[in-house]
């Protein structure tokens, strides 16, 4: 019996020194995403939200490559040259008004979604759907 524990002692130590598995990376964060809304519904609304996306993001703010409005799927895309920039999809109205989803590499950077989000009061305001590139 004085025999065998020596080598459970070693058995036990071997065990002690074999390195633990790493541990799998974490998982990718959840793209950015942000929530507008406007008081315009409907034909208004899209129209708004199309002229904004095509005369004010696609150059001035998200300088993207190419826009598709997709009507049938209610989301305006904005691609750069490998990756999507921006989706704005349009969401049911609730309160009545229309809520627009804003996903993309775009609402990633704060300053970029705080100049998107002050593009869409502005011309909801305003009707005003232009930005100079500059702001951008």
């Amino acid at each position: 019996m004085i025999r065998a524990l020596p080598a459970i002692l070693v058995l036990g130590a071997c065990a002690a020194n074999t390195p633990a598995p790493e541990p799998a990376p974490p998982p990718p964060p959840p793209p950015a995403e942000m929530e507008v809304r406007i008081t315009q519904i409907g034909t208004e609304a899209r129209t708004l939200i199309e002229a904004l996306a095509a005369r004010c993001w696609l150059d001035g703010i998200v300088r993207g490559a190419a826009m598709v409005v997709d009507r049938p799927n209610d989301r305006i895309i904005i691609d750069g040259d490998s990756e999507t920039l921006l989706v704005a999809q349009f969401l049911p109205p609730r309160d009545g008004r229309t809520w627009i989803r804003l996903t993309g590499r775009a609402t990633e950077d704060p300053q970029t979604a705080l100049k998107i989000a002050r593009s869409v009061d502005k011309a909801e305001r305003t009707g005003e759907t232009a930005c100079p590139i500059a702001e951008g």
